[in-house]
């Protein structure tokens, strides 16, 4: 397998995510539906009425957009979700925005389990993570703009399958970040055009070499990790 690749969540998250923000605008529409006129206008809970009525409709628009972002990921080919993997770093893609990273600024890949309170065998609390010691230049185009130190972080849960075939999510985990590992060492020492990567363990990997082949007449390909979401090449990539 060569670079790049595109990943993207698994079709079961994409659709939660759809149905999720459907429940919540539902239940936020159908709680603003039983207000009445009259109780705006009730001296004794008028304010408490006006406030109920903003929490759910901030509720309400946050479903809604949640809903149209989802249907637009999930039949658009995930445009506001996804990692793209080159030979230069990892681009992570969310709703806030992108952030690069260069291979030779990642320390090592590591898989961790949150600390927080889960449920019994929930599998939301298992990452990916790297550290690392700056960012691309000009890498940063979302809203909390990447620092002298950040760090990556991959949810398991959105971009791997687990089951009993696969294994627990737990394995497909340590997989994936002995992969990531894989590629970070080899790109550090240069081989990456030189190897035949094994075939990587998330859900959906799509070449995009193959995406840009499919393309027809006039169609644009797919734009690789250096292409930012307004269609707009960033600056030259500065390896350090």
């Amino acid at each position: 397998m060569q670079l790049p690749i595109k990943v993207l969540p698994t079709l079961s998250q994409q659709i939660a995510q759809v149905v999720g923000n459907l429940v919540v605008m539902g239940m936020s529409g159908a709680l603003l539906a039983k207000i009445v006129p009259s109780d705006f206008t009730d001296p004794g809970n008028g304010k408490v009425i006006w406030l109920f009525v903003t929490a759910l409709s901030f509720f309400f628009l946050a479903g809604l957009g949640g809903v149209t972002v989802g249907l637009i990921n999930l039949f658009g080919g995930s445009p506001f979700q996804h990692m793209i993997i080159d030979r230069q770093g990892i681009t992570v893609r969310n709703f806030l925005g992108a952030q690069r990273f260069s291979w030779k600024d990642l320390g090592p890949f590591r898989t961790h389990r949150t600390s927080f309170f889960r449920p019994r065998g929930s599998e939301l609390k298992y990452w990916i993570l790297a550290d690392t010691v700056g960012a691309i230049e000009g890498g940063a185009s979302g809203l909390l703009p990447l620092s002298g130190s950040a760090s990556l972080r991959i949810p398991a849960v959105t971009y791997l399958r687990s089951s009993w075939l696969v294994g627990s999510l737990a394995m497909v985990t340590n997989d994936a970040a002995g992969w990531l590992e894989q590629v970070r060492e080899l790109a550090r020492m240069g081989r990456l055009a030189e190897e035949d990567l094994p075939d990587p363990p998330f859900a959906v990997a799509i070449p995009l070499a193959t995406e840009m082949d499919a393309t027809g007449p006039g169609e644009s390909p797919v734009p690789d990790s250096t292409d930012n979401a307004f269609g707009k090449r960033r600056k030259p990539v500065i390896e350090r």
